[in-house]
């Protein structure tokens, strides 16, 4: 048998191991982000969240916070609807559509079961979504340029006034 063909195999075996080994022991910064995804955690990152449930939709605001648990470097805003509606479904699409600094966006499903999922960067979103604001607000979606928890947790119940008991934060 060829040495080199020998060295080569061992080598690309002894490769996946280590990554095998690296992912696993990182396995425990993963976490589910509500809508069947994972959001990756850094080592000095925390995860808060907060749930707006209705009739028509779930919405979930999952927070990365810093060490001190007020500083917000990224959120990931998952809404998941609970029945059809056309209308939400045509502004989701648009909204996963847009090109919005700090924010990517995914719409999946169909009018009756759809999720859009937005993972917004707080350091280069602008808060200049102009192109998705009437839609965000027809959804009942708040997404602000707020890099404190706090803050941002008082806006939401500001927001979500009318309803507050359907405001889960933890």
């Amino acid at each position: 048998m060829n040495k080199k063909l020998v060295i080569v195999w061992v080598s690309v075996i002894v490769a996946f191991i280590l990554i095998g080994i690296y992912g696993l022991s990182n396995v425990d910064r993963l976490v589910e982000d509500g809508a069947g995804g994972q959001i990756f955690l850094g080592s000095d990152e925390h995860l808060r969240k907060c749930t707006y449930n209705t009739q028509k939709a779930n919405i979930t605001y999952n927070f990365i916070v810093g060490e001190n648990n007020k500083n917000i470097s990224r959120m990931v805003i998952t809404y998941k609807t609970n029945k059809a509606d056309p209308d939400r479904f045509k502004f989701a699409k648009s909204i996963s559509d847009a090109q919005v600094t700090g924010v990517s966006s995914t719409s999946k499903g169909q009018t009756d079961n759809f999720t859009l999922t937005m993972n917004v960067d707080m350091m280069t979103y602008t808060g200049e979504e102009s192109t998705i604001s009437t839609n965000l607000v027809s959804m009942d979606i708040l997404l602000e340029k707020i890099a404190n928890y706090d803050t941002y947790i008082l806006d939401l119940s500001k927001t979500y006034s009318d309803d507050i008991k359907n405001l889960a934060c933890s």
